[in-house]
């Protein structure tokens, strides 16, 4: 982030510029959701844009050409506050689901996650010569 810009706070640099911004903390998944659903009512109201800096831990290097400078050690330190499973855990405790229950959701998921990387691998290339989608660009 420090290499990318010069302001660590997004949300501040949101502020700056008139939009309503909410810095939340990116691993409590309920915390992101109140968040966003507020967000999205006061869009629906006409209440002008609004920013979710939604700040996490990412697991992997950001891609393959930028080089992974983590120290020994700091994913794991970082593999608690895991924000799937601290919702599942979450869940179990407040009895809103089982391990059997979590279990079968995990599979759901994964199946469908590997349904979309098929039908992507499968999917032809886009057109470069096509224009890209910008209806919702203010002109």
């Amino acid at each position: 982030m420090e290499r990318s810009t010069a302001v660590r706070d997004v949300s501040g640099r949101a502020r700056a510029y008139g939009v309503e911004a909410v810095k939340v903390d990116g691993n409590d998944v309920e915390a992101v959701y109140g968040a966003a659903v507020a967000a999205v009512a006061a869009l629906r109201r006409g209440e002008g844009p609004r920013l979710l800096e939604c700040e996490t831990y990412r697991m992997e290097p950001h891609c393959g050409i930028i080089p992974d400078e983590r120290t020994p050690g700091e994913r794991e330190l970082w593999n608690p506050r895991d924000p799937v499973s601290l919702q599942a855990e979450r869940l179990r405790a407040e009895g809103g689901i089982t391990g059997s229950e979590l279990e079968a959701l995990e599979g759901t998921v994964r199946e469908r996650v590997e349904a979309a990387v098929r039908f992507g691998e499968r999917s032809p290339w886009p057109d470069p010569k096509v224009e890209p989608h910008t209806s919702w660009v203010q002109k």
